[in-house]
């Protein structure tokens, strides 16, 4: 008669089973395109800056973003099966008769809402002499632009340690910090990530 076998010793318990990440992912996930649109640029692009929205949001989600290209988009006409921007829908909407009984209505919105309205001189000491008249068109025009720029520097956000970095993640950081936790804090600090190389 042969010996009795030894027992079966119990498996291991899990070390990490309470901070587990399902969606522990070194990619973005499974989802891929239903359509043609799989293999373009645009549809990564689209689908690069809703995930970046995603992770900067943090576990809310951030806002709502659509679709850049495709079905999904904002401006997708199911219709005509096509994007149909707003202006473009505006436009439709208005019949010829419309035109010609409002001229000037077609126009399209100038790009600068900016028009350059001369002010009175300032009070100052200028560059030809102490009288405030003796300013030119010129000096006014560059004071203005001096005062512009201030504005605009002011009225920028803070760089962040990420800004203008783009990470690509080939790999698991699992056991020090989640994938996804990993993603949110580079985007929230500036980072960007890529999907593909």
């Amino acid at each position: 008669m042969p010996p009795a076998k030894p027992p079966v010793p119990k498996a291991a318990e899990p070390v990490h089973g309470q901070s587990f990440d399902p969606w522990n992912s070194s990619s973005t996930g499974h989802q891929r395109a239903e359509n043609r649109l799989g293999v373009s640029t645009g549809w990564r692009d689209s689908r690069n800056r809703k995930l970046m929205s995603q992770f900067t949001g943090g576990p809310g989600g951030g806002k709502r973003v659509s679709d850049a290209v495709g079905e999904g988009s904002q401006d997708w006409d199911p219709r005509a099966k096509a994007l149909v921007t707003p202006e473009m829908r505006s436009r439709a909407q208005s019949s010829v008769l419309d035109m010609l009984a409002n001229p000037g209505t077609m126009k399209l919105p100038s790009s600068s809402g900016s028009t350059f309205h001369p002010r009175e001189p300032q009070k100052k000491v200028g560059l030809r002499g102490s009288d405030p008249r003796e300013t030119t068109a010129e000096e006014r025009l560059m004071a203005q632009r001096e005062a512009e720029d201030q504005a605009r520097d002011q009225a920028k956000p803070p760089r962040r340690i990420f800004d203008g970095v783009v990470v690509y993640l080939n790999g698991s950081t699992h056991p020090l910090i989640s994938d996804h936790k990993l993603k949110h804090v580079l985007a929230e600090h500036g980072g960007s990530l890529s999907s593909h190389l």
